[in-house]
């Protein structure tokens, strides 16, 4: 075995070793520390080589540049002094996935209500570390994504994509599981017919790879990473180990898990559970 697949075999190996099984990634009574473990550990070993491709074509709806995320919080909604939250994900990521499933409904929740204008930016950077259908999954995935934003149906894909990431980092995704999320996400008629010609023309593969660098380039490399106003949500340093903590972070710009005005260790304000997400 060459030195390159005997890393990528190691790194599969520590990956399955620190994956729970579905009973233990559940929230329980709000506790985080399971799946917090394994995102730190997923996040750590993701950092490598970057994927490397064309950065020309245009941006999707809804991103704030070239290379700048998607906005997904309506500007009807948004309230005034709402903190901006940057999520960095690789749909290929397994503690991306993991962390999709117990905080993407507060970060949808808090979107919807407009307490957060919430950005997303896909990157690509693991296929530089995987083979076969891996080797480009990241960017065919991130630019279905960006498709489906255009339809502006970019969260409901999101949402389904994560829910088919295959069991398995690297195993990447086939076209009939990217139409799948499509129609699962609502796309349909005029707009679905629009999104099939987007991925097959592969509209926004240089935008992923945008993406991908400028993110890079502001020392976001590895993933999945949060920022609130710019400030990096850290797990650790601020013990997060709730929803509610998460939450506080994230209104807070990062500093603290307690909201102002709120006794330490109240729970602020109402937090989907597990039990309740979608």
């Amino acid at each position: 075995m060459t030195s390159g697949k005997q890393a990528r075999a190691d790194r599969a190996a520590k990956i399955e070793a620190v994956t729970p099984k579905e009973s233990r990634t559940k929230l329980i009574a709000g506790v985080l520390v399971a799946i917090l473990a394994v995102a730190g550990i997923g996040w750590a070993i993701a950092m490598g080589v970057q994927s490397s491709g064309s950065t020309e074509g245009k941006a999707p709806a809804g991103a704030t540049g070239d290379s700048g995320g998607i906005v997904v919080t309506a500007a009807n909604v948004l309230k005034q002094g709402a903190p901006t939250v940057d999520v960095y994900e690789d749909f290929q990521c397994p503690a991306c996935g993991q962390q999709h499933k117990l905080l993407g409904p507060t970060l949808k929740q808090l979107s919807d209500t407009g307490q957060i204008k919430l950005v997303y930016h896909m990157k690509n950077f693991l296929e530089a570390q995987l083979t076969g259908l891996g080797a480009t999954s990241s960017t065919a995935a991130a630019n279905a994504a960006a498709c489906a934003a255009d339809a502006g149906r970019f969260l409901p894909y999101h949402a389904a994509l994560f829910d088919l990431q295959p069991a398995r980092e690297g195993e990447g995704y086939p076209e009939a599981t990217l139409a799948k999320a499509a129609a699962t996400a609502g796309i349909t008629g005029a707009a679905l017919t629009t999104w099939n010609q987007c991925v097959k023309d592969g509209t926004y593969k240089g935008y992923v790879q945008r993406v991908d660098e400028a993110s890079a380039k502001a020392g976001i490399n590895g993933t999945p990473t949060y920022l609130s106003n710019g400030t990096k949500i850290d797990f650790e340093k601020l013990k997060i180990s709730t929803v509610d903590q998460f939450r506080a972070a994230l209104l807070t710009g990062g500093t603290s898990t307690t909201l102002p005005g709120a006794a330490p260790g109240a729970t602020p304000g109402t937090t989907p559970s597990a039990s309740t997400a979608k």
